[in-house]
């Protein structure tokens, strides 16, 4: 992303005198501090033991905390566990963020996730439900 970003830069700054066609945009970058509130979700307990799951929240959690995020991870936990958390944070104030990101490695099917067992199950509509309209 920042290669590319840069590649743009480089592009507008040879061109700055051309006239801008209609489909044009401006990028947004983020500046905000933190970021925004990543929720990142290791499962690896719904049926056979997944430690890639695990191992792939960890990693995750590292990049975006990096990234400037404040991230909160769970691992192995009920879905009323993850629903009861993505909750908890969607309802915090956010103005001051420019995302949030919910981010689930773990078992599942179409549009289901899996909690910890193939009968714990959660929509991704419910998810999506409970998240903020975001302005503009």
């Amino acid at each position: 992303m920042k290669r590319y970003v840069q590649e743009i830069q480089s592009d507008e700054k040879e061109n700055e005198h051309a006239e801008r066609p209609d489909f044009a945009f401006d990028l947004y970058y983020p500046v905000k501090s933190p970021r925004g509130v990543a929720l990142v979700i290791g499962n690896g307990c719904s049926g056979n033991v997944l430690e890639s799951c695990r191992n792939d929240a960890l990693r995750i959690e590292k990049e975006f905390s990096a990234s400037g995020y404040s991230v909160v991870c769970l691992q192995d936990k009920s879905c009323d566990e993850i629903l009861g958390e993505a909750k908890r944070i969607t309802a915090l104030d956010h103005s001051e963020h420019d995302s949030f990101i919910f981010y689930f490695s773990g078992h599942g099917d179409s549009n289901i996730i899996y909690g910890t067992s193939k009968k714990d199950k959660l929509m991704i509509t419910d998810i999506v439900e409970i998240l903020p309209v975001a302005p503009g």
